[in-house]
């Protein structure tokens, strides 16, 4: 009941010749796999996703690699970095400091300090970065995430949005991490809308930093971080990887039909009964598959790809009995 799909791009003789891999090296380092993906699927995630870069040879061979837009916007990144980490030059002090592996996160979220759940229901977001001295630069990161919810709250108030909601910053301790956190000062009887789908984190495990848009998220994080080794190199050839869960897809569709429907009525005309209708429609396939795996990796000059779509339908099949001669027979997959 699984459809899988697999390519290979295999460099010409020509191509090897000009050493055209130069321009790739940074591109799938060898990573020995950390396991942080796979716990992350067991405890029920909407996405997760895995890069392995050598950032630093990424950035030196960036020109090569984009074109000149993107080359001069990942400029302007860099200053608004080195802006960040205080000063500090990108390309030469906080690059060299970053691991290979990016993971990057989304999860629906349960809201049990709230009353009711916001509408609409947003989906948390995460990235965990590495960095070798994190533990010596999780104070000024602790400063600069603080800074950052004064900011925001500054914003609210001067523009006067969500009626002067504000983050209150609320450090807790999860197992023996220090997880920094923000609380909502919820106004009575309010209905929980867009805001209350955002509680800012951060928390540092190991060579690990966490960056999280909620509380939820961050806890999960922090919990299985806890669990696993440090990052290693090594020759295992780690893969980037993406995992989008079918079950967590419906869950937050389902959450958020009337807010579909109505923006789709807005924005294409069309009638109730045909908005809920098309999102009905995907609705009812949804639970007939398990997830999409996509996967990428280097392997004998090659760079390989491979995509599965994992379903229910091979343990719902029903096998056909012949027909007889002049018999219609029909079988319901």
């Amino acid at each position: 009941g699984d459809l899988v799909l697999e390519l290979a791009s295999v460099l010409g003789e020509r191509a090897r010749e000009d050493k055209a891999w130069e321009r790739f090296r940074s591109f799938f380092p060898e990573i020995v796999p950390d396991g942080v993906k796979e716990r992350l699927q067991k405890r029920g995630v909407l996405a997760v996703t895995q890069i392995h870069r050598n950032l630093a040879q990424w950035w030196e061979n960036r020109e090569a690699l984009l074109d000149a837009k993107a080359a001069g916007d990942l400029i302007q990144f860099s200053q608004v970095m080195s802006i960040v980490f205080g000063g500090r030059n990108f390309q030469d002090e906080i690059l060299p400091e970053l691991g290979p592996t990016v993971t990057i996160v989304a999860c629906n979220q349960e809201y049990k300090d709230l009353p009711a759940k916001p509408q609409p229901a947003i989906p948390a977001f995460a990235g965990i970065f590495e960095l070798k001295n994190a533990a010596d630069a999780s104070k000024d990161m602790v400063a600069a995430f603080y800074t950052l919810v004064g900011i925001i709250n500054a914003d609210r108030a001067q523009k006067k949005k969500e009626g002067g909601m504000s983050m209150i910053p609320r450090p807790e301790k999860v197992g023996d991490v220090d997880m920094h956190t923000v609380s909502l000062n919820l106004q009575k009887d309010a209905k929980p809308g867009l805001p209350h789908n955002f509680t800012p984190s951060m928390a540092v495990v190991g060579s690990r930093v966490v960056l999280s848009s909620s509380t939820e998220l961050a806890k999960i994080l922090v919990e299985e971080l806890s669990k696993v080794s440090e990052p290693k190199t090594g020759a295992a050839g780690a893969k980037d990887s993406i995992v989008i869960d079918a079950r967590a897809v419906h869950g937050i569709l389902t959450d958020n039909l009337d807010v579909i429907v109505a923006d789709n009525m807005l924005k294409n005309g069309k009638s109730r009964a045909e908005a809920e209708g098309e999102l009905k429609a995907a609705l009812e396939i949804l639970p007939s598959l398990k997830d999409l795996r996509i996967e990428s990796w280097r392997k004998d000059g090659a760079v390989r790809a491979r995509a599965e779509l994992r379903t229910s339908f091979g343990s719902k099949a029903v096998k056909a009995e012949p027909a007889k001669a002049g018999e219609k027979k029909t079988v319901k997959l």
